[in-house]
């Protein structure tokens, strides 16, 4: 098909099966990216092995990535009520991969164990809307670290005028705090740090990068965009990448499993097996 808009029709046969449509159609538009980021159509080898895996695929993930999480929400809200309500897919429903685990508790198991290290072990309690149990809003948790460390995590997608995003780390000798009081995801945080007998003082942090764009989105999204280019062109591989997601994912599923068994679920690394305790 000459016309890259028009490989969306490759999709349609599979509507039978209900597919996830952004991932399915994205994926028809993959092997012509390339064309849009060189700004030239003399180059096809997106279309064959080895660079549909190499190249195509990571950008296709990229532009799936931007299209669910920066594009997909504004876009929603500009719609009827009506409407919004008959576009409710995985993303808000806990047993189709999405809920609050998969849109949020993700990226808190990410960078807690980025921060702490290995999670052995946790209980979860998930909760919906009242008037809607289905789209799940609350999640909390209890968490033990392989260093024996303890930890809280609460998340909740429904309080008017919450608290914002903020992560505490609590030693006997001194205290690190994150906090983002904002509603904007990337921008707004601040870093406190005190120790014994000194109160908490706020840590000057600026980010060169990001002072550039007008969106907070684009600093990070470009750094993550890079990592994978990177380790394309160096034959590397970008980190984050798959085996931290896969870890990710594994955690997600040990705190769905904790919910509905109603206890504790260790977490071991050993044989990338949880077992119920």
């Amino acid at each position: 098909m000459p016309f890259t808009l028009s490989h969306a029709a490759a999709a349609l046969p599979f509507r039978r099966i209900n597919p996830i449509w952004p991932a399915l159609v994205i994926g028809t538009f993959a092997p012509d990216l390339q064309y849009f980021i060189w700004i030239s159509d003399e180059d096809r080898s997106g279309h064959h092995f080895p660079q549909l895996l190499v190249l195509t695929l990571p950008l296709a993930l990229i532009a799936l990535w931007i299209f669910e999480w920066i594009v997909k929400g504004p876009s929603t809200e500009l719609l009827p009520s009506a409407v919004q309500q008959r576009l409710r897919n995985w993303k808000t429903k806990g047993e189709s991969g999405g809920g609050v685990l998969g849109n949020f508790i993700s990226h808190c198991f990410y960078y807690l164990e980025w921060f702490v290290g290995p999670i052995d072990g946790l209980s979860a309690r998930i909760s919906g809307l009242p008037s809607d149990a289905e789209l799940e809003t609350t999640a909390a948790m209890a968490l033990q670290f392989k260093s024996g460390a303890p930890a809280s995590l609460s998340m909740s997608c429904a309080s008017y005028a919450g608290s914002g995003h903020r992560i505490e780390f609590f030693g006997e000798d001194g205290t690190l705090a994150l906090h983002n009081p904002t509603t904007d995801y990337m921008r707004g945080f601040e870093l406190w740090y005190g120790r014994r007998p000194a109160t908490l003082e706020r840590v000057p942090v600026r980010d060169p990068d990001d002072a550039q764009y007008a969106d907070g989105r684009i600093a990070p999204v470009a750094r993550l965009a890079k990592l994978w280019l990177d380790a394309i062109e160096q034959d590397g591989t970008p980190t984050p990448g798959f085996t931290e997601g896969y870890r990710v994912q594994r955690l997600l599923d040990a705190a769905r499993r904790s919910h509905q068994q109603g206890t504790w679920i260790e977490v071991t690394n050993k044989d990338n097996q949880e077992s119920a305790a």
